[in-house]
């Protein structure tokens, strides 16, 4: 019987491997990465497209006039979530790409949904208590429950690898810093610095597959906004994006492990790539419209499954 026993998780361990190895072929194979657009001349308002960097090939994500933004991929690669303008206020959906199903019908604003890595929850943003703070919801849109309870503005949430934490934009009325949640204990660190208005904003952070990193976006008072990267234990920062003549903002991590980002002003901007230390830019869009919120599909985020605990102390980086 233990021999049988042997053979049966040898063998769930090998499908588990096939199915991981899958994902990483397929995220190596054809990188997507979903973002807004906007901009003169652009037919719909403000609208999710998704780039196909194998054939550079663009698609609009949904075909109807409603305002979007803020997509997050599912684990299936095909369907995400997204904020739509509703009326007067944000609210927030999922959908392949046909009908959307609304996630959250709520008089205040709901924004900035983040997929969990275990493909269970969503992160998002709301001003439902005022002040923004940051929310947990089920994917469909059940048990709504506030997970931040900073005095001031909580925005921005991007996961852990594990899922087991969120790092996310603390903002007072004189500076903003970003910080770390544990989602079971509530315990909040800081991972930077509070940077006082005059000196700019830390704003838009995202958490690298690997787990090691957080590349954030220093917006500068004089107009100005430069691609930053923090280690997770804080001690180290740099800049990855200093050089470049246009504003840079948006990060978000390419299955890779480059950081992309949008590049330009108001009123132009693409999607951009450059490496963990900076380095040459690449420019994967070419085109008169505005480009931001890129979001990639990386199977390998999804193939962690959420722990149950969060050692603070074990970031030493």
């Amino acid at each position: 019987m233990a021999s049988g026993d042997h053979r049966a998780r040898l063998g769930l361990a090998l499908l588990i491997l096939a199915w991981m190895l899958t994902l990483v072929a397929a995220a190596q194979e054809s990188p997507k990465v979903a973002f807004r657009e906007s901009g003169e001349g652009f037919r719909i308002g403000r609208k999710i497209r998704v780039l196909d960097t194998a054939d550079a090939s663009i698609t609009q994500f949904m075909d109807d006039w409603l305002v979007e933004e803020s997509p997050s991929w599912g684990p299936d690669g095909e369907t995400l979530v997204a904020s739509g303008r509703r009326e007067d206020r944000w609210d927030i959906f999922r959908s392949r790409g046909g009908s959307r199903v609304w996630l959250t019908e709520h008089p205040a604003d709901d924004r900035v949904p983040a997929w969990s890595p275990d493909g269970q929850r969503v992160a998002f943003m709301s001003s439902r208590d005022e002040r923004n703070n940051i929310y947990l919801m089920d994917t469909d849109g059940s048990n709504v429950r506030r997970l931040t309870n900073d005095p001031w503005n909580s925005a921005t949430p991007s996961w852990s690898p594990r899922g087991d934490a969120i790092v996310y934009v603390y903002a007072t009325e004189t500076s903003t810093q970003l910080r770390i949640i544990d989602v079971v204990t509530k315990e909040v660190r800081t991972l930077t610095p509070a940077l006082s208005v005059l000196e700019g904003s830390t704003i838009l952070p995202a958490w690298s597959v690997d787990g090691k990193f957080v590349a954030y976006a220093h917006d500068t008072a004089l107009g100005e906004a430069d691609i930053e990267v923090v280690t997770v234990g804080g001690k180290e920062r740099w800049s990855v994006t200093e050089g470049v003549d246009a504003p840079a903002l948006y990060p978000a991590w390419t299955p890779a492990g480059d950081i992309s980002f949008s590049l330009g002003d108001g009123k132009q901007s693409d999607i951009a790539v450059t490496g963990l230390r900076g380095g040459g830019v690449q420019l994967l869009t070419d085109s008169t419209t505005v480009k931001e919120s890129p979001a990639w599909y990386n199977p390998r985020f999804f193939a962690v499954r959420t722990s149950s605990t969060l050692s603070l102390q074990t970031w030493d980086g």
